[in-house]
């Protein structure tokens, strides 16, 4: 009776070949989802967020306001700042990839700082890889942002 050889050659090349498909699948993934920089609509994204965010507070100054609770001055400032037309970064800064990046942003409101007076904001935002859109999903805080590498 002749016993056959257990096929070492066919398993050591599938193995092989699979080896080689993860690691080219590994890479390919790696040069897909390598450092996120945030285009343009993502700072459309940002910047939209951040004038809802100034309205809501300009809705308040004027309730504020008509309370007498602040100045006419001070409710002007607000106002004017509610409707900036230029919002500007002069720093931005992106971690993570795929559904979790977050966004480090310097803002500046009409060349001056911004209307609550907070020059750096924290976003947790998503990109569509196909698409390519931006959307703000909440702002965020500093630890979140530097525990994403």
């Amino acid at each position: 009776m002749h016993l056959r050889q257990f096929p070492y050659r066919r398993i050591l090349g599938c193995f092989l070949v699979t080896a080689s498909l993860a690691l080219v699948t590994g890479c390919a993934t790696r040069v897909r989802v390598g450092p996120v920089t945030v285009n343009d609509q993502g700072k459309d994204a940002i910047r939209t967020h951040l004038r809802s965010t100034y309205a809501s507070m300009g809705l308040q100054a004027s309730e504020d306001g008509r309370a007498g609770r602040i100045s006419t001055e001070e409710m002007a400032r607000i106002m004017t700042a509610a409707g900036a037309e230029k919002i500007a970064f002069p720093a931005l800064e992106a971690r993570g990839k795929g559904e979790r990046i977050f966004v480090r942003a310097e803002i500046e409101v009409n060349s001056g700082p911004p209307l609550d007076g907070v020059r750096t904001r924290y976003f947790r935002m998503k990109h569509g890889i196909p698409s390519g859109n931006w959307s703000v999903l909440w702002e965020s805080n500093e630890a979140s942002f530097n525990s994403v590498r």
